[in-house]
């Protein structure tokens, strides 16, 4: 079962991370998708790195909030 955590970036955008476990027949993976403040819409979903988003958790770059 996927995963979606949403962050607010200090630039004002939100993100998307969604993180699926890996099964028999696919690997794990971690894409996420960026909306800017004037967007209605995400962008497309782009692969990203667990570790990646966590650094940016943990300097400040990125804060969870609840879904919109």
């Amino acid at each position: 079962m996927s995963t979606v955590r949403y962050y607010r970036a200090t630039c004002g955008s939100l993100y998307r991370v969604t993180t699926t476990p890996s099964t028999q027949t696919r690997a794990a993976s971690c894409l996420q998708a960026r909306r800017s403040l004037l967007a209605r819409v995400f962008s497309p979903d782009y692969p990203t790195h667990p570790a990646e988003v966590a650094r940016l958790v943990r300097i400040g770059s990125f804060v969870e909030v609840p879904a919109p």
